[in-house]
């Protein structure tokens, strides 16, 4: 509602002799117009969001699930079958393994026989290299890789 003195033009006085009130109205309808153009702006956004989403749970169910690891015994034959698969296994998942000690964790949990005693050092002197994911991988290469 705006108060006018009777008689007096709309400006300056339009607001019972307020100057500043015309500038904070038009700040006012300023600000007003900028929060609706972000609204809409946000709701293009999220719909954008939900169209992606979507997009990745399509995708996701289109690509087939990497097996679950295998066990290996520290035979140089099957290590760049291990590493890939390991590989794999991790990267598909890889909001469970957000940090190279869950992922050498993981590699560890699949070692069994000579790889597995091999590894028991590192672990009881809790070495910084089980906290190192492409370290450990290297290690496991020297120790079981053909030319190892």
């Amino acid at each position: 509602m705006i108060f006018q003195k009777p008689g007096s033009p709309a400006g300056s006085e339009a607001y019972g002799g307020c100057p500043g009130m015309d500038a904070l109205a038009v700040m006012m309808q300023d600000v007003l117009t900028q929060n609706h153009a972000l609204r809409r702006e946000n709701n293009e956004l999220m719909d954008q969001v939900w169209r992606l989403l979507c997009e990745k749970a399509n995708l996701l169910a289109q690509v087939r699930l990497p097996t679950y690891l295998v066990v290996f015994n520290g035979d140089p034959a099957r290590l760049p079958d291990f590493l890939i698969q390991a590989a794999s296994y991790v990267n598909f998942f890889e909001t469970r393994f957000s940090n190279d000690t869950l992922k050498v964790a993981f590699v560890i949990s699949c070692l069994s026989g000579p790889a597995e005693e091999w590894v028991v050092p590192y672990m009881e002197r809790e070495s910084p290299i089980l906290g190192q994911y492409e370290r450990s991988v290297d290690a496991l290469k020297r120790a079981f890789g053909r030319n190892g």
